[in-house]
């Protein structure tokens, strides 16, 4: 089983946004191990890069939050992508596993952005 999800919070899918520095920020859950990292990728998952964790140690199986300074520079049209490690050495997958319903999504969560 891979980790649960990694929804981005902010800022919403489709957003427009001026040039300049932008926080994506968003949380992160697993149910075994503790989420020990976050990437982000800004192009589509062709690299990737790290987000800053804030958790609580004291409550392993907590949701995590993570933060992205984003510096948008170039306008234009972006597939933002995330994905969450634990140490179980689990990663979020790009595509989903099946699961009856859809109850257990644990794919690498997407975000498109128009930057103007």
């Amino acid at each position: 089983m891979a980790i649960k999800t990694s929804p981005i919070q902010q800022p919403l899918d489709y957003s427009i946004l001026d040039t300049g520095v932008h926080e994506i920020f968003g949380i992160a859950w697993t149910g075994q191990g503790t989420i020990y990292e976050v990437e982000i990728s800004l192009n589509g998952g062709n690299s990737w890069g790290q987000t800053t964790l804030q958790h609580n140690i004291k409550e392993p199986y907590s949701w995590v939050f993570w933060t992205y300074t984003w510096n948008a520079v170039n306008p234009g049209e972006y597939l933002i992508k995330v994905r969450a490690k634990d140490t179980t050495g689990r990663i979020q997958p790009p595509v989903a596993e099946w699961n009856r319903k859809g109850y257990g999504y644990n794919a690498e969560t997407t975000l498109n952005l128009k930057v103007e």
